[in-house]
């Protein structure tokens, strides 16, 4: 799909890849390291999927937009792993093959790259009972593109999980939900970017939005939820990261690692 201007409620994951852009997840990449970040995208090698990636967008299909996932995702026949049954089995193999390569193959059981398919209706239950989840979740629309010009020139997108009033929601899968945890990993994950990249966009086209709340969702059950607001502080913290990422860009100047200076490893501190 080539660039357009907007918001749009239509557009498939595959379509959206395929859109030349900006998007948040290489500015939260380029925050670390922008050589490598920015070789890695002219070479299209951020655009590759792996199956954890995959099975995550299974879930956010099922918990969000039920539709999509009975035309884009297919779960393994029962029995899988059983004798005579593994999925190196011809029997496996011949039924694989019948699947259309587009679709998202999500197996019955946990595996280490994330739920399976038979905890996919506890973790929907436990979303829905969870009150402050609803109010970010439910209702509006889901899965929007948005596509915008930034004030670089730039060509910008990204996709928003759900997005109801003046509210922004994002989905997060996780390990652990709890708030020290989820601190630790807004920042290392550069969720902060994120929020301030996806109000902009919004912004950018015209939706009103005020409010960035991301709903994080821990992989094992019970699968709990816990909802978590983005301040205006950590947005504008999160603004000037993209700003001066986004200069970067705009000048073709990447600095190279530990700006090319030499770096003394000293002894781990030890506590007395």
């Amino acid at each position: 799909m080539d660039f357009q201007e907007g918001y749009f409620g239509d557009i498939s994951h595959t379509d959206y890849q395929a859109i030349e852009a900006i998007r948040a997840s290489y500015l939260k990449a380029m925050q670390n390291r922008p050589r490598k970040a920015n070789f890695r995208y002219q070479a299209g090698l951020d655009r590759v999927d792996s199956k954890a990636l995959r099975l995550g967008r299974a879930l956010h299909s099922y918990l969000l937009t039920p539709d999509d996932f009975a035309k884009e995702c297919v779960v393994e026949p029962p029995g899988v792993g059983e004798k005579g049954k593994s999925r190196s089995s011809g029997w496996y193999q011949s039924w694989a093959d019948s699947v259309p390569d587009d679709y998202t193959v999500i197996p019955r059981e946990d595996t280490s790259d994330g739920p399976g398919f038979a905890s996919f209706p506890a973790i929907k239950k436990e979303l829905e009972d969870h009150p402050a989840a609803l109010r970010y979740l439910s209702g509006g629309y889901s899965e929007v593109t948005i596509m915008w010009v930034d004030s670089f020139g730039l060509n910008c997108k990204c996709r928003l999980d759900h997005y109801v009033g003046q509210v922004i929601g994002d989905y997060k899968s996780t390990r652990d939900a709890s708030p020290r945890s989820f601190r630790r990993d807004f920042f290392r994950l550069g969720y902060d970017q994120q929020a301030a990249f996806y109000l902009e966009g919004a912004r950018a086209v015209g939706l009103p939005v005020e409010v960035f709340a991301f709903v994080a969702q821990e992989k094992e059950a019970p699968f709990e939820v816990a909802v978590y607001l983005t301040s205006d502080e950590v947005i504008a913290a999160g603004n000037e990261k993209n700003r001066l990422i986004r200069e970067m860009i705009v000048n073709s100047s990447y600095p190279l690692l530990n700006d090319g200076e030499e770096v003394w490893i000293e002894n781990e501190k030890v506590n007395t």
